[in-house]
Order: structure tokens, then C-alpha cells, then sequence
């Protein structure tokens, strides 16, 4: 089963863009979990997610891994406990499904570059 998770961080975005990619990748929309908090904040229902619904066997899909807002360590450590699981992890904007060899080589890359890009962002905020 596809499970779709969506993510704003602010509750006057609008989430129809996400939601209408993870339609069209096959997310029932009674499957698809939605946030409206910060990324850097715990995101309590990612996680009610990934510990109480997911299964082997089963595929979280994002718009993208940005989405998941979390430092690359823990990106790396939430796709480890997926793989562990068996189930799968598409990010739709990267084009990456680590049910593939290529996806899982690509996935770790991607979660380097993007907590590089937030450390240049904070940086040039200070």
C-alpha cells in the first residue's frame, strides 16, 4: 500500500500541489498523513506514520525529501529504519525510489545535499 505524507510549514500554504502529486502516484487520500508544523519541529504525525502505519511491504512517497524536514543524519536514519521495515521511500521531485539500487545510492547523496543547502541558508541568515 502507498502511504503519502504532505508537509507545510505554514498553516496559510496551500497543500493542493502535494497532494495532487501524491494522488497521481497512486496515494489513496485517506493514506496520505499531512503536517502543518516546521520541519526542524517534531513532527508527531510523520512519525505516528512511519511507527504505527507503515508495513513491510508498503512504500511512503513524498513530493520531496525537503519535505520530511529533517537534518541528514536523521533522514538517514529514518531511511535505514524503512529499509529494515522492507518498505519503500519514493521523493517525487528527486525522482527516487530505494525499492531500487540506484534509488538507495541517490537517497543518501541527496539527504548530504540538503542539509549542506540548509547550513549555507543559515549562514547567510546570520
Amino acid at each position: 500500500m502507498k502511504f503519502g505524507f504532505a508537509r507545510i510549514s505554514k498553516r496559510d500554504q496551500n497543500l493542493d500541489r502535494q497532494l495532487d502529486l501524491l494522488q497521481a502516484e497512486g496515494c489513496q487520500r485517506e493514506n496520505v498523513i499531512i503536517e502543518k508544523k516546521s520541519g526542524r519541529k517534531e513532527q508527531v504525525k510523520l512519525d505516528n506514520l512511519v511507527r504505527d502505519k507503515l508495513r513491510e511491504g508498503d512504500t511512503l512517497v513524498v513530493d520531496s525529501v525537503g519535505r520530511l524536514g529533517r537534518t541528514s543524519l536523521e533522514l538517514l536514519k529514518l531511511l535505514d529504519y524503512l529499509k529494515q521495515k522492507g518498505i519503500n521511500f519514493i521523493s517525487l521531485k528527486e525522482r527516487i525510489d530505494t525499492s531500487t539500487a540506484m534509488g538507495q545510492a541517490l537517497m543518501q547523496i541527496v539527504t548530504i545535499l540538503k542539509q549542506m543547502e540548509i547550513e549555507i541558508l543559515r549562514e547567510r541568515t546570520i
